[in-house]
């Protein structure tokens, strides 16, 4: 029996209740807003969005305003999609100043698109309260342009955990980081992209008359998962975080027991992939049939093609050596687009009477992720 008063009874009891349902709560929401300012001398125009927090999504906010005039004008655009990892925003503009008054372009009022989402941390095999480390990946995608005399250009993407915080600005790029948590915990993610756009050189008088313009197309993603085995990740929103990062994964296949057996690195962006084939043909004609997308299972007689046909290439890389042995090296791209995207492979080795069709042998598939 408790030996508090009875109020100090129930006042702990109800601070046990909130603290309950505070470590409970999870929040999954998007939002955007932007600001078109198209203003000149005497003539006052803006289009100001900025939604409530709201769960549904994606949540896209088109918009465009216009301030014609006899001789200054102005008008531009925004479209923000804000949606749980990822994050998109267009838009275009133009305006020309005149003799007798400068111009507004200005887009700005940011994040234009953002959101917030919680992540729960829980196993079927380690103990509540044990480590566990989570990796995050943020990606942008795109370009900005601004056409002025006196630009003022700035965007960027962020992503932040508990204390965790990661940047992209001014440019594509792919960066990634590392939270230690545990089992149990329920993790605030929030990510953010963000343009601002300010053709200062429009504000003199046009003597003579000039156009300035702008452009931008940016995607902002995010990946997040476990290095901690044993471990499942769970969003409020529903949503699977693709990991972003550089995988490879054996996708069987080839031609049945005795296979020529296909290696190879993980393709991060921006280096080379490097491939080994063993256990082939001596001395025989090697192709690549490499395709986009993940992997297949097509049965062709014992032999099991991992190509999807859709996107199939075909690329005569060699001859195996005397042991039946070939290397070769893939240069995976720097862009920031092809995070998180697959590809796969598998190789065919001429032999007279093979499997495949009489004419060759295949090895196992490989299907590749893109990434960090």
């Amino acid at each position: 029996m408790s030996h508090l008063p009875a109020p100090k009874c129930l006042l702990a009891a109800l601070f046990a209740t909130v603290m309950v349902e505070a470590a409970a709560a999870q929040v999954c929401q998007v939002r955007n807003s932007y600001r078109i300012a198209n203003s000149y001398s005497g003539a006052s125009s803006e289009l100001n969005v900025m939604t409530p927090w709201q769960t549904q999504a994606p949540l896209s906010t088109p918009g465009f305003n216009s301030n014609p005039g006899a001789t200054c004008t102005s008008q531009g655009s925004c479209n923000p999609t804000s949606d749980y990892g990822w994050l998109h925003v267009d838009g275009a503009g133009s305006a020309t100043n005149c003799a007798s008054s400068g111009v507004f372009l200005w887009l700005d009022q940011g994040p234009q698109a953002q959101f917030v989402d919680t992540i729960h941390v829980s196993s079927a095999s380690l103990p509540l309260g044990a480590p566990v480390q989570i990796q995050f990946v943020l990606s942008l995608a795109g370009y900005a342009t601004l056409v002025d005399t006196n630009p003022s250009l700035s965007f960027g993407a962020q992503v932040y955990c508990s204390s965790l915080t990661l940047n992209v600005n001014n440019g594509p790029g792919v960066v990634g980081g590392v939270l230690n948590t545990s089992v149990g915990a329920n993790l605030q993610v929030g990510g953010s992209l963000t343009v601002a756009i300010y053709p200062y050189g429009l504000l003199g008088l046009g003597l003579p008359p000039h156009t300035s313009s702008y452009a931008f197309d940016l995607t902002a993603r995010t990946g997040i998962s476990s290095l901690t085995a044993g471990v499942t990740l769970s969003a409020c929103s529903g949503r699977s975080y693709d990991p972003l990062l550089a995988q490879v994964v054996d996708v069987g296949g080839g031609s049945g027991p005795g296979s020529p057996v296909q290696m190879a690195t993980t393709p991060v962006l921006g280096q080379t992939q490097s491939y080994t084939l063993s256990a082939a043909p001596a001395s025989q004609a090697v192709v690549l049939a490499f395709a986009t997308g993940p992997a297949v299972a097509l049965p062709l007689g014992i032999n099991v093609i991992t190509e999807d046909p859709a996107t199939l290439q075909l690329l005569l890389l060699g001859v195996t050596d005397a042991a039946g042995g070939f290397s070769y090296g893939l240069s995976i791209p720097g862009s920031a687009v092809f995070a998180g995207q697959k590809f796969t492979s598998q190789q065919l080795v001429f032999t007279a009477g093979g499997p495949l069709l009489g004419l060759g042998v295949l090895s196992n598939g490989l299907q590749s992720t893109m990434g960090l």
